[in-house]
Protein backbone atom coordinates (compact mmCIF):
# COMPACT_ATOMS: atom_id res chain seq x y z
CA UNK A 1 0.00 0.00 0.00
CA UNK A 2 2.96 1.83 0.63
CA UNK A 3 3.39 2.54 -3.10
CA UNK A 4 0.23 4.26 -3.41
CA UNK A 5 1.72 7.23 -1.15
CA UNK A 6 3.79 8.22 -3.96
CA UNK A 7 2.54 10.76 -6.45
CA UNK A 8 3.97 9.26 -9.74
CA UNK A 9 1.84 5.65 -8.79
CA UNK A 10 -1.56 7.54 -7.68
CA UNK A 11 -1.46 10.06 -11.36
CA UNK A 12 -1.00 6.38 -12.92
CA UNK A 13 -4.22 5.14 -11.49
CA UNK A 14 -5.87 8.25 -11.44
CA UNK A 15 -4.91 8.10 -15.20
CA UNK A 16 -6.16 4.94 -15.59
CA UNK A 17 -9.74 5.58 -13.95
CA UNK A 18 -10.22 8.32 -15.86
CA UNK A 19 -9.17 6.68 -19.42
CA UNK A 20 -11.66 3.90 -18.64
CA UNK A 21 -13.95 6.48 -17.53
CA UNK A 22 -13.80 8.09 -21.08
CA UNK A 23 -14.14 4.73 -22.83
CA UNK A 24 -16.96 3.96 -20.44
CA UNK A 25 -18.74 6.98 -21.93
CA UNK A 26 -18.17 6.05 -25.51
CA UNK A 27 -19.50 2.61 -25.47
CA UNK A 28 -22.92 2.96 -27.80
CA UNK A 29 -26.31 2.46 -25.22
CA UNK A 30 -28.93 0.57 -26.75
CA UNK A 31 -31.76 3.26 -25.96
CA UNK A 32 -29.97 6.25 -26.90
CA UNK A 33 -27.80 5.03 -29.93
CA UNK A 34 -30.23 3.52 -32.72
CA UNK A 35 -28.23 4.35 -36.15
CA UNK A 36 -25.72 1.18 -36.54
CA UNK A 37 -22.80 3.09 -38.27
CA UNK A 38 -23.52 5.86 -35.10
CA UNK A 39 -23.51 2.88 -32.56
CA UNK A 40 -20.28 1.10 -35.16
CA UNK A 41 -18.36 4.94 -34.59
CA UNK A 42 -18.89 4.91 -30.95
CA UNK A 43 -17.47 1.97 -30.49
CA UNK A 44 -14.48 2.42 -32.26
CA UNK A 45 -13.88 5.61 -30.16
CA UNK A 46 -13.88 2.95 -27.41
CA UNK A 47 -11.67 1.17 -27.93
CA UNK A 48 -8.82 4.20 -29.28
CA UNK A 49 -9.82 5.64 -25.62
CA UNK A 50 -9.27 1.63 -24.21
CA UNK A 51 -5.65 1.48 -26.53
CA UNK A 52 -4.50 4.74 -25.14
CA UNK A 53 -5.32 4.47 -21.56
CA UNK A 54 -3.43 0.77 -21.35
CA UNK A 55 -0.47 2.10 -23.46
CA UNK A 56 -0.28 4.68 -21.23
CA UNK A 57 -0.61 3.28 -17.94
CA UNK A 58 2.24 0.68 -19.25
CA UNK A 59 4.61 3.73 -20.33
CA UNK A 60 3.52 5.18 -16.56
CA UNK A 61 4.42 2.00 -14.67
CA UNK A 62 7.25 0.83 -16.68
CA UNK A 63 9.17 3.98 -15.46
CA UNK A 64 8.14 3.60 -11.81
CA UNK A 65 10.26 1.66 -9.11
CA UNK A 66 7.16 0.16 -7.46
CA UNK A 67 7.78 -2.08 -3.71
CA UNK A 68 4.63 -4.26 -3.40
CA UNK A 69 5.02 -7.61 -5.16
CA UNK A 70 1.11 -7.15 -6.20
CA UNK A 71 1.66 -4.16 -8.23
CA UNK A 72 4.73 -5.11 -9.65
CA UNK A 73 2.94 -8.78 -10.67
CA UNK A 74 0.36 -6.17 -12.42
CA UNK A 75 2.91 -3.98 -13.94
CA UNK A 76 4.41 -7.48 -15.31
CA UNK A 77 1.02 -8.37 -16.48
CA UNK A 78 0.25 -4.93 -18.11
CA UNK A 79 3.75 -4.98 -19.74
CA UNK A 80 2.90 -8.62 -21.44
CA UNK A 81 -0.60 -7.76 -22.58
CA UNK A 82 0.83 -4.68 -23.89
CA UNK A 83 3.18 -5.78 -25.62
CA UNK A 84 0.89 -9.38 -26.96
CA UNK A 85 0.04 -9.79 -30.70
CA UNK A 86 -3.50 -9.02 -29.90
CA UNK A 87 -3.03 -5.71 -28.16
CA UNK A 88 -0.73 -4.35 -30.99
CA UNK A 89 -3.24 -5.86 -33.35
CA UNK A 90 -6.38 -3.97 -31.61
CA UNK A 91 -4.03 -0.60 -31.77
CA UNK A 92 -2.90 -0.78 -35.17
CA UNK A 93 -6.69 -1.87 -36.59
CA UNK A 94 -7.89 1.07 -34.91
CA UNK A 95 -5.66 3.42 -35.90
CA UNK A 96 -6.02 2.42 -39.59
CA UNK A 97 -9.29 1.87 -39.82
CA UNK A 98 -9.64 5.83 -38.33
CA UNK A 99 -7.75 7.16 -40.44
CA UNK A 100 -9.84 5.38 -43.77
CA UNK A 101 -12.75 7.29 -42.05
CA UNK A 102 -11.46 10.43 -41.36
CA UNK A 103 -9.75 9.96 -45.24
CA UNK A 104 -13.73 9.85 -46.18
CA UNK A 105 -14.96 12.61 -48.46
CA UNK A 106 -18.43 13.94 -49.42
CA UNK A 107 -20.76 16.35 -50.22
CA UNK A 108 -24.22 17.74 -49.12
CA UNK A 109 -26.31 19.20 -51.57
CA UNK A 110 -28.84 21.39 -49.52
CA UNK A 111 -31.67 22.57 -51.60
CA UNK A 112 -34.61 23.72 -49.69
CA UNK A 113 -35.72 20.94 -47.24
CA UNK A 114 -33.88 18.61 -49.63
CA UNK A 115 -30.80 17.43 -48.70
CA UNK A 116 -28.32 14.84 -51.03
CA UNK A 117 -25.16 13.51 -50.00
CA UNK A 118 -22.84 12.04 -52.68
CA UNK A 119 -19.35 11.29 -53.12
CA UNK A 120 -16.88 14.60 -53.19
CA UNK A 121 -15.48 14.95 -56.30
CA UNK A 122 -15.08 18.37 -56.26
CA UNK A 123 -11.81 20.86 -55.79
CA UNK A 124 -11.62 22.05 -51.96
CA UNK A 125 -12.41 25.50 -52.90
CA UNK A 126 -12.07 26.37 -49.01
CA UNK A 127 -8.59 28.29 -49.36
CA UNK A 128 -10.13 29.61 -52.33
CA UNK A 129 -12.68 31.51 -50.69
CA UNK A 130 -10.87 32.49 -47.41
CA UNK A 131 -8.31 34.40 -49.68
CA UNK A 132 -10.77 36.12 -51.45
CA UNK A 133 -13.04 37.75 -48.25
CA UNK A 134 -9.04 38.59 -46.87
CA UNK A 135 -9.54 41.42 -47.92
CA UNK A 136 -12.80 42.39 -45.70
CA UNK A 137 -10.80 41.38 -42.51
CA UNK A 138 -9.93 43.99 -40.28
CA UNK A 139 -8.55 44.78 -37.24
CA UNK A 140 -10.33 43.49 -34.35
CA UNK A 141 -12.05 41.06 -36.13
CA UNK A 142 -12.20 36.77 -35.70
CA UNK A 143 -12.02 33.96 -37.42
CA UNK A 144 -15.21 31.78 -36.56
CA UNK A 145 -14.55 28.22 -37.44
CA UNK A 146 -17.98 25.50 -37.39
CA UNK A 147 -17.11 22.94 -35.03
CA UNK A 148 -19.23 19.40 -35.14
CA UNK A 149 -19.54 18.23 -31.70
CA UNK A 150 -20.79 14.84 -31.07
CA UNK A 151 -23.86 15.36 -29.31
CA UNK A 152 -27.06 16.29 -31.55
CA UNK A 153 -26.22 14.35 -34.14
CA UNK A 154 -29.31 14.99 -36.88
CA UNK A 155 -29.19 11.71 -38.65
CA UNK A 156 -30.55 11.81 -42.47
CA UNK A 157 -32.96 9.17 -43.89
CA UNK A 158 -32.97 8.31 -47.41
CA UNK A 159 -35.89 9.01 -48.88
CA UNK A 160 -37.40 7.27 -51.93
Amino acid sequence: MRDFEDKEVMDAIKTLSKGMDEMRIRLPRDKEHHYPYHRERLLLEAVRAYCRTITRLNRDLSRLDVASRGLRAFRGYLCDYAASQYFRKLATQTASLEADLSAITYCLLINGSRVSVRRCEEADYSLVVERLFEKFRGPGTRNIAARHGRQGRVHIQRLA
